[in-house]
């Protein structure tokens, strides 16, 4: 989570999205490395704190947030607000729907709304990622890095969206580390390794904090209701 977002994984059988929205890697083990990339991340956050939240602390407006219940009472924020690469909307605009009189003097439901339309933004692609894997992705848990993964509302957020257990690596350079990873398991195995196999064996240093997916009921309900506005909207205004 930074400037774009982007989502990837190992897959044991190629992704030929001819949509265009994964992008089909390889990885160096003779697997695949399918992975999406959208535009509107972190600087969306920071463009909702400075302009809208008249702040310059993300811990501030997420305590703001917090008290917001998911779904932001009916708001939606799609987040476009430069276009858009994932889905392909280049001439996109952002979105602010669902507002009602006095909603525009609540900064934290505004910026609890950016939150969730990027996350939704995010599982759009991942939901499409494993459609397009033909049963060679099934995701059980994510790693997520970046200045965005610092941010404790929005690890909730994703988690609940999401339905995933989220960990969180303690190596900066986490690009660096995969890369690492890939020549690792290549030098160690040859080109018929198991990527994931060779990772699990290794000392990945993680927070001692993991993030589990809301249990209740209504949550899971207000989240699948924003969601499906938020496919809407898309669909409807820019498709």
């Amino acid at each position: 989570l930074g400037t774009s977002g982007t989502l990837f994984a190992s897959s044991s059988k190629p992704v030929m999205d001819t949509s265009g929205v994964v992008a089909p890697f390889c990885d160096a083990t003779g697997a695949y490395l399918p992975l999406i990339c959208v535009m509107s991340c972190t600087g969306v956050l920071q463009e909702v704190l400075e302009n809208w939240c008249d702040m310059t602390d993300h811990d501030e407006a997420a305590a703001l947030a917090q008290a917001v219940k998911p779904g932001c009472n009916g708001v939606n924020f799609v987040p476009f607000l430069n276009g858009e690469r994932t889905p392909n909307l280049p001439h996109a605009s952002g979105v602010l729907a669902g507002i009602q009189t006095g909603i525009m003097k609540q900064p934290g439901l505004i910026y609890r709304s950016a939150l969730e339309g990027i996350t939704f933004n995010l599982k759009q692609g991942l939901d499409q990622m494993i459609q397009q894997s033909n049963g060679g992705l099934e995701p059980s848990s994510l790693l997520v890095v970046g200045g965005g993964s610092k941010n404790k509302l929005w690890r909730q957020i994703i988690a609940n969206v999401f339905q995933l257990k989220l960990q969180f690596p303690m190596e900066p350079e986490s690009a660096a580390l995969g890369a690492a990873f890939q020549a690792g398991a290549v030098a160690e195995i040859g080109g018929k390794a198991d990527l994931c196999d060779y990772i699990r064996r290794q000392d990945l240093r993680m927070e001692d904090m993991e993030v589990y997916p809301t249990e209740d009921e209504e949550e899971k309900k207000l989240y699948r209701e924003a969601f499906d506005r938020h496919a809407e909207l898309v669909d409807r205004l820019f498709r």
